[in-house]
């Protein structure tokens, strides 16, 4: 089941289980009329169409981290504002809806549901389709980590917060696909809950529109958060040290985690940073320059070794303990062109 055809089969199965929950409710029969399986698909179009997918701007709307130093807390924070925020929209949109098309109240008569169904058509109902998409993204393993919890009304807590980039991006499309029991031509557990979830969602969005005239706030939002949408204590609230570096003294043009043009890098204090940092992030950050700044690495690369080869003993013997950082730095100094001095950085390196 492709990301597409899941968030659609996923919203489906809630609108027509809310929808047969409720056979008395005039609102609760009309959300089929609202078109929001198409709504949830069409985020992921937007977001194709504006960038969205590849920018900071649009890790929220997918419940992911952003490409700069983001900690995955806020990244948390950020998606449960962007659900919050387009629910809220929602209820106010249809909140006017039932003032216009019920203004005597809703009865639930035989012909006020069929007045129902006009409260949603002909209205976009994208808002309600960004939080919906935004909710069932925290139940896809290609964009949250959650504990693990059989319980379809008490999913797992949120530990971790995945960026679309690396390692992390990884079998992110086959992620979306753990809503579908393919065996058991099912739902799979994950799948179920992102259904009972957005149920829930809904209900609460068709209260709040028919139990406030001029709705201001999100009543029962705290406690929906609880259920579905709860922290964990492991959700890191660390910001990404190695893009701190690498950004305080770069002047460019970036797109997610892509350098497409540098206008200036000040080399010699970003190797003056590295120098003061413990090898693992050296490590780390060379490793992303090589990946996204390459034409910037090697020189950073040399000015770095050549602070290690006369800082004294303590240094070399903290670098040589780092292999992995060794073989990188060697890589990266001997890619394309290489100068004397570089050959000269390479051999030190090879004689640790």
């Amino acid at each position: 089941m492709s990301t597409l055809s899941g968030h659609f089969r996923i919203t489906n199965a809630a609108v027509v289980e809310l929808a047969s929950g409720r056979p008395g409710s005039t609102i609760a029969q009309g959300v089929r009329w609202a078109g929001l399986p198409g709504a949830a698909v069409g985020r992921d179009i937007m977001d194709v169409l504006c960038l969205g997918h590849w920018a900071d701007f649009g890790q929220s709307h997918h419940f992911m981290r952003r490409f700069d130093s983001q900690s995955p807390f806020e990244a948390y924070e950020a998606a449960l504002h962007w659900i919050h925020s387009n629910s809220l929209s929602a209820v106010k949109l249809l909140a006017n809806r039932i003032a216009i098309y019920f203004p005597k109240g809703i009865r639930d008569t035989p012909a006020d549901r069929i007045r129902g169904r006009f409260v949603f058509q002909d209205v976009p109902w994208q808002s309600l389709g960004n939080a919906i998409h935004c909710l069932e993204d925290s139940f896809a393993i290609g964009h949250a980590v959650r504990s693990e919890s059989e319980e379809i009304f008490a999913p797992g807590e949120i530990e971790h917060i995945k960026r679309y980039a690396g390692e992390e991006k990884k079998d992110h499309e086959e992620g979306d696909e753990l809503w579908w029991d393919n065996s058991e031509k099912k739902f799979s557990t994950s799948g179920r809950q992102a259904i009972e979830a957005v149920k829930a969602l809904l209900r609460m969005v068709l209260d709040n529109a028919t139990g406030q005239q001029q709705p201001h706030s999100l009543v029962g939002w705290q406690a929906f958060c609880h259920q579905w949408l709860r922290a964990s204590s492991k959700l890191s609230r660390t910001r990404d040290r190695v893009f701190e570096l690498i950004d305080k003294h770069y002047t460019g043009v970036r797109l997610g985690a892509n350098n497409l043009v540098t206008l200036n890098y000040d080399e010699q204090a970003l190797a003056s940073d590295l120098f003061l940092e413990p090898m693992q992030t050296v490590f780390e950050a060379f490793r992303r320059l090589d990946e996204h700044y390459n034409t910037d690495a090697d020189d950073v690369a040399e000015l770095y070794v050549n602070k290690i080869r006369s800082a004294g003993e303590q240094k070399i013997q903290a670098l040589k303990g780092n292999k992995p950082l060794i073989t990188l730095l060697i890589k990266v100094l001997d890619e394309g062109w290489t100068s004397q001095s570089e050959k000269d950085c390479i051999t030190f390196l090879k004689s640790l």
